[in-house]
């Protein structure tokens, strides 16, 4: 890892560990450019968010924001979160919406059950809560219905349905999250 960090063209951390410094002024040094991904705003984490614990840590709280004033550059997702950073750094930040990189073929009808189904990051928690209220007593309407989640474990017991269709992924890779994608007739 020492030797492709510093031989990227570009190189973007996710994350910060006090050993990367000198790979960053390496790189300044051997002209190669270091962004560093702020993809939540970790000041204000939802206490359920397995970063929670880590980000009490003061000293995690300061090699994220110094990391980020090491590196040349901060790509974050929303507008919002660019706005939050612009306080921490001065380095340019630029800002890639979530999305795929391209959308996946559609796949001919399975042979299956109707699955309705939810991906997410525990960051993404609160964003679930609404609709699990409205889906629960839905498929406990419907019951030839499936329900596919793919998250954190946490997030398990949100609803309650016989095993036989409830089909709960703990998230993992974008071709494993894809896989997952392909299961889902509604997402």
């Amino acid at each position: 890892m020492p030797r492709l960090a510093l031989e990227a063209d570009i190189l973007i951390l996710l994350g910060f560990d006090p050993e990367l410094v000198p790979v960053i002024e390496q790189r300044r040094a051997a002209g190669r450019v270091t962004v560093f991904e702020a993809n939540d705003y970790y000041d204000d984490l939802q206490p359920w968010n397995p970063l929670v614990e880590k980000w009490i840590d003061r000293s995690v709280q300061d090699g994220f924001y110094n990391c980020m004033t090491l590196c040349d550059g901060v790509q974050t997702s929303t507008p919002e979160l660019a706005r939050r950073w612009r306080d921490r750094t001065d380095r340019p930040i630029a800002v890639f919406q979530n999305q795929l990189a391209e959308e996946p073929a559609l796949s001919p009808p399975a042979n299956r059950p109707l699955t309705v189904g939810w991906g997410g990051s525990p960051g993404h928690f609160a964003d679930w809560c609404t609709p699990a209220g409205i889906l629960q007593p839905w498929l406990e309407r419907n019951s030839e219905v499936h329900l596919a989640v793919m998250t954190n474990d946490f997030a398990r017991p949100f609803f309650h349905l016989p095993e036989s269709r409830y089909h709960f992924t703990n998230f993992g890779t974008l071709p494993e999250y894809l896989r997952f994608l392909d299961s889902l007739d509604i997402a």
